[in-house]
């Protein structure tokens, strides 16, 4: 089954708001690190994601997405989160118009509303040690088809980046596409400053042999 860049482009920028962003805080305990979510109203984060596609034949040279992150209120530790995904274009075409998406988070980076657990990773409900793992199933939409990621996360422990105390969380991807990558989240206030993800996505694309396997590289900065 041939599949056009343009359905690849989609499947790909459909995945790339799971490398985006949780909000909150790192905080020592004696028990290991407690990773909590804090919204304040006001805050504005902006990403640029870049993506590419290869293999099976195809390749799609990498695009860009800008994604903005606002928090547009707090209610009793819920924060309302919008996140604004912008145009998506590949050779110069736009594939994808810009979107926007609220969602109501707990201090989990737990939410009860449509996609409020396809944006970053739910945080573990006890405090972490270095090596602790906790995991999550998240869906994801494949060209149409709703299907499960089944998550894996492992907190390796605390580094620094950019002269900033960092948490460094590891994870797996199982279930519709296979795959593994890592974010840098600030100790000061829980935000994600990098994610980066690869992809095999042939076993979540129907009609994809696995000869006919593609990667996808996703990587998200802040800005």
């Amino acid at each position: 089954m041939a599949l056009s860049i343009k359905r690849l482009s989609l499947c790909a920028a459909g995945i790339s708001a799971l490398c985006s962003v949780c909000f909150g805080q790192i905080v020592k305990t004696k028990t290991g690190y407690l990773l909590r979510s804090h919204y304040v109203k006001g805050m504005v984060i902006n990403y640029d994601s870049a993506t590419s596609v290869k293999g099976g034949g195809t390749s799609i040279p990498a695009f860009h997405i800008g994604i903005k992150i606002e928090v547009i209120k707090v209610n009793r530790g819920i924060g309302t989160v919008r996140i604004t995904q912008g145009a998506v274009k590949v050779g110069g075409s736009e594939v994808m118009h810009p979107s926007t998406l609220e969602v109501s988070l707990d201090s989990r980076n737990v939410g009860n509303t449509k996609g409020s657990n396809a944006i970053g990773p739910p945080l573990p409900p006890l405090a972490v040690r270095p090596g602790s793992t906790w995991e999550a199933v998240i869906p994801v939409t494949l060209l149409g088809n709703t299907k499960a990621m089944k998550m894996r996360y492992q907190f390796s422990g605390m580094t620094h980046v950019k002269n900033q105390s960092m948490g460094l969380i590891l994870f797996t991807v199982g279930g519709a596409v296979e795959g593994e990558g890592k974010m840098f989240i600030r100790a000061s206030d829980g935000t994600v400053e990098s994610s980066e993800m690869t992809l095999n996505l042939g076993k979540g694309l129907g009609g994809v042999s696995s000869k006919a396997m593609m990667q996808a590289h996703f990587l998200v900065k802040r800005l």
